[in-house]
């Protein structure tokens, strides 16, 4: 059995209505048990997340970053990161803003340098097979850019 943590920091209840999504698509698959865990409780015990086999991480996005109290459990990761207690786990990320920019990817990618510094292995966003990612992407460049 697998195990997976979605660590989260949320004011309004925006964030964790995300992880609790997230945490319904995770059992919808066998074998793998999900804990949602907000970061205020973890910061004085970092290391509870040693245990985990993946760690999903989520904030909402606070002028272009991490929320400070996700933040600070990000910091007091330090001693594990010296014993690179998180090398080989699957991470991901997720946010959420209230404004349509909202400078939303730069929280993703602090997110992500964050998990990367660990030795952590991302997971992105897989497409079904039944999806051809390719002629997608070039039928878009054609009708932004016009005909090469």
């Amino acid at each position: 059995m697998k195990n997976v943590a979605i660590i989260y920091y949320s004011r309004q209840g925006h964030t964790q209505f995300i992880a609790q999504q997230i945490q319904t698509g995770i059992l919808s698959q066998e074998n793998i048990e999900v804990d949602l865990l907000s970061a205020e409780h973890l910061i004085d015990n970092a290391e509870s997340l040693i245990q985990y086999d993946g760690l999903i991480w989520g904030s909402p996005t606070y002028l272009g970053g991490v929320a400070s109290k996700l933040k600070q459990l990000m910091d007091a990761t330090g001693p594990l990161w010296k014993k690179q207690s998180f090398k080989g786990k699957l991470a991901a990320g997720f946010t959420v803003s209230s404004l349509p920019a909202g400078d939303k990817q730069s929280t993703l990618i602090s997110l992500f340098t964050f998990c990367m510094q660990h030795g952590m292995l991302w997971v992105g966003k897989s497409y079904p097979s039944s999806i051809k990612v390719f002629p997608m992407l070039k039928q878009l460049t054609v009708s932004a850019h016009g005909q090469a």
